[in-house]
C-alpha cells in the first residue's frame, strides 16, 4: 500500500491527514488507523489480518459503486491500484451518499478540499494514480447527476419521458424494417390472398392481405411507418406495465408523433390495428450459434379498439411472453416524430438503428461508431446498391443524397448536432461535411459515421442492464451444466 511506500517524515504527515479523516470515515477506514501509528511494519498474520478487512471493505465499496455509480464509473473505479481504490471510492460513496440528488458545486468543492491533503501525497509519489484518481472522482460527479436526471425522469409520465425502457430483439427490428414490399427487400408471395414477407430470420405473414388492400388498410407497395410506430407505443408500454391490455389516446399518439390532423392519426391507428391484429410472427435462430429461439406463426394482438378517443389493444399471451424474455434497451420517443410524410421516409428507420446498435456496443470501442453500409440497411425507402448497379447506375441521386438528407435529420431528432459528429473513410481519416456527397459510391459506403455524444441518453441503465443479463446468462449456463452433470452421473450408475 501507498503508507508503507513513504519515508518516517512522509509517513507522519500521512498519520495526520489520516488522524484528521477518522471523524468523516469511521470504521470504514479502520485498518489504516490500526497501523498508520505505528513505526515498524505489520507481521505476517497481522498482515493477512488487514488484508482480509481491507479485502471487505473493497467489497463493500464494489457493492456501493454498484448501488450509486452504476457500470460506466466503475470501468475507471476497477483500473485504479488498492492504494487509490480503497480510499477514493469509499470517500466518494459516503460523501455523496445514497441520495437520489444531483451534486452541486458546493458539494464538488467540499469534496475535493477534504480530499485534497490525500492527492498532494498522491501525485508526488503516484503523478499518473493521481490523475486516475481525479478522472475517477469527476466521472462520479458526472454519473451522480446522470442518475439524479434519470430519477427525476421517471416521476414524470411514461409517454413524457426523454427515454423509456422498451424490450426489443431481432424478430422485432426485422418486423420493424420490412417497409418495401418487394422480393429485392426478402421473400416476398402473395398467394391465396395471403401475402408472406420474409426478411433475415423473421417471417411475416397477413393472412387476409387481400381484404385489407381492397379496404384500404394497407398500401399494395409498402408497410407504412405508422404501423411501426403504434406497434412500438404499445411495446414500450407493455414493457414497463407487463398488462397485455395496452391503452393511449388519439391525443398521445397525436403529441407523440407530431401529427396536427386528428382525422389522420385517427385513420393511420385503424389502419395500424387492422394489421396488426391480422398479421402473425415467425422466427427461428437456431441455425445461430447458442441460439434456440423459435416462434411459429405467432399472433401478436387478439383484441383491438379505439372508442372516445381511447386506443386499446390486448397482446397475445405467447407474443407478450417472448417481450419480457427480450433483452431492453433505452428507447427516445423523440424518434416517433421522424418519417411523417413522403420527406425523409428513412429517419425513423436510421435513428432507431443507432439506438438499436448503441444499446448493444455501449462499453465497446466502437460503442459510437456506425459503419454506412449497416446504416443502409436500415434505410428500407432507399433504392439498394443492386437496384442501381441494375438501372441507371446514379448512386449520388438515389442513395448518397437521400440518405445524407435523412440521417441528418434522424441525428437532430436524437439531439445530436453537426458538432458532436463526424464523418470518416474506412483508414480513419475524417470526411469534411462538404465533401460526403461527392464521394464515389464504393467509396461512401465504407465510411463510418462517428457520434460523440447523445444528449440524455441513459447510459447507466445500459449498463445497469447489460449486467443484468450477463448474470442471468451465467446462472442459466451454470444451471444447464449442473443438470449435464447429474444426468452423466446418473447414467454411469
Amino acid at each position: 500500500m501507498l503508507y508503507f511506500e513513504l519515508n518516517e517524515e512522509e509517513r507522519k504527515e500521512a498519520d495526520k491527514i489520516t488522524r484528521e479523516m477518522h471523524s468523516k470515515l469511521s470504521n470504514f477506514l479502520l485498518p489504516f488507523f490500526d497501523y498508520s501509528t505505528g513505526e515498524n511494519l505489520p507481521t505476517q498474520e497481522e498482515w493477512i489480518r488487514w488484508r482480509e478487512r481491507m479485502d471487505a471493505i473493497q467489497a463493500n465499496a464494489h457493492k456501493r459503486a454498484i448501488e450509486y455509480f452504476s457500470y460506466a464509473p466503475l470501468e475507471l473505479f476497477a483500473k485504479l491500484k488498492e492504494e487509490t481504490r480503497g480510499i477514493c471510492a469509499l470517500l466518494a460513496m459516503l460523501e455523496l451518499g445514497g441520495q437520489n440528488l444531483e451534486v452541486t458545486e458546493d458539494m464538488k468543492a467540499k469534496f475535493k478540499e477534504e480530499i485534497a491533503p490525500y492527492l498532494d501525497i498522491l501525485k508526488e509519489k503516484k503523478p499518473r494514480k493521481c490523475g486516475e484518481l481525479i478522472k475517477f472522482i469527476n466521472s462520479a460527479f458526472e454519473h451522480r447527476t446522470e442518475l439524479a436526471r434519470e430519477e427525476q425522469d421517471k416521476q414524470r409520465p411514461l409517454l413524457e419521458r426523454a427515454y423509456v425502457k422498451y424490450a426489443q430483439d431481432n424478430m422485432t427490428n426485422e418486423f420493424i424494417n420490412m417497409a418495401q414490399l418487394k422480393e429485392s427487400r426478402g421473400d416476398v408471395k402473395k398467394v391465396m390472398g395471403e401475402l408472406r414477407f420474409q426478411q433475415g430470420d423473421t417471417i411475416l405473414k397477413i393472412p387476409h392481405y387481400e381484404e385489407l388492400l381492397r379496404k384500404g388498410n394497407i398500401n399494395e407497395a409498402e408497410l407504412s411507418t405508422p404501423v411501426k410506430k403504434v406497434f412500438d407505443i404499445a411495446v414500450l408500454s407493455f414493457t414497463h406495465t407487463h398488462d397485455r391490455l395496452v391503452k393511449f389516446t388519439v391525443e398521445d399518439y397525436m403529441r407523440l408523433c407530431g401529427i396536427n390532423d386528428e382525422q389522420k392519426a385517427r385513420k393511420q391507428i385503424d389502419n395500424a390495428l387492422e394489421l396488426l391484429f391480422d398479421m402473425t410472427l415467425s422466427y427461428d435462430d437456431s441455425a445461430q450459434k447458442n441460439k434456440r429461439r423459435n416462434y411459429m406463426d405467432m399472433r401478436v394482438i387478439d383484441k383491438k379498439g379505439m372508442t372516445k378517443g381511447v386506443v386499446e389493444l390486448h397482446f397475445v399471451e405467447d407474443f407478450a411472453n417472448a417481450l419480457i424474455q427480450m433483452p431492453k434497451m433505452p428507447y427516445s420517443l423523440r424518434i416517433l416524430q421522424a418519417s411523417k410524410g413522403r420527406e425523409h421516409r428513412n429517419s425513423f428507420y436510421l435513428a432507431r438503428k443507432i439506438l438499436t446498435q448503441l444499446n448493444m456496443n455501449l462499453g465497446k470501442k466502437n460503442e459510437r461508431i456506425f459503419s454506412v453500409k449497416s446504416l443502409l440497411e436500415n434505410a428500407p425507402f432507399l433504392a439498394t446498391e443492386e437496384e442501381v448497379r441494375k438501372s441507371d447506375r446514379h448512386f449520388d441521386r438515389r442513395i448518397i443524397t437521400p440518405f445524407i438528407s435523412d440521417i441528418e435529420e434522424a441525428l437532430e431528432i436524437l439531439g445530436i448536432g453537426k458538432d458532436n459528429y463526424e464523418w470518416h473513410y474506412a483508414g480513419g481519416r475524417k470526411i469534411p461535411f462538404q465533401e460526403l456527397e461527392a464521394l464515389e459510391f464504393d467509396t461512401f459506403i465504407n465510411a463510418y459515421l462517428h457520434i460523440d455524444k447523445i444528449p440524455d441518453y441513459p447510459e447507466l441503465a445500459v449498463m445497469e442492464n447489460k449486467e443484468e443479463h450477463r448474470k442471468e446468462a451465467l446462472k442459466a449456463k451454470r444451471k444447464k451444466e449442473k443438470s449435464q452433470k447429474d444426468k452423466t452421473e446418473d447414467s454411469t450408475e
